[in-house]
């Protein structure tokens, strides 16, 4: 069953915090089975359309953006830092491969947008 401590989340976010300064960003647990980090401000605008955020597929984002290296760049340090640690956990039948914990990005969140500052 997926599984990630207060303690890892906390060492996680100080990390991300410390490799992206000039940003603004969340680092959450989700219901102790994966981590959520969320860009809330920045010094670089962010590819987020009409609704101000956009969930981030992180097995895809390097093809997604490949014509913003920038932000390219700013998610492969948030996933090197938020995906370390990160194998299978267990095989399961229905599902296939199983991780530890689950990973989740997105840019600015549905009630409150990315700021550009």
């Amino acid at each position: 069953m997926p599984y990630i401590s207060k303690e890892e989340i906390a060492r996680k976010r100080k990390a991300i915090r410390a490799a992206l300064p000039g940003f603004k960003v969340s680092v959450r647990s989700m219901d102790y089975s994966g981590i959520q980090v969320t860009l809330q401000e920045g010094p670089i605008t962010m590819p987020v359309g009409d609704r101000g955020y956009e969930q981030v597929n992180h097995y895809y984002y390097r093809e997604h953006y490949a014509d913003r290296p920038d932000v390219v760049e700013v998610l492969d340090r948030i996933m090197a830092i938020a995906a370390s640690d990160q194998r299978e956990s267990f095989y399961d039948s229905d599902y296939g491969s199983v991780p530890n914990f689950y990973v989740r990005l997105s840019i600015g969140s549905w009630d409150r947008p990315y700021v550009v500052k």
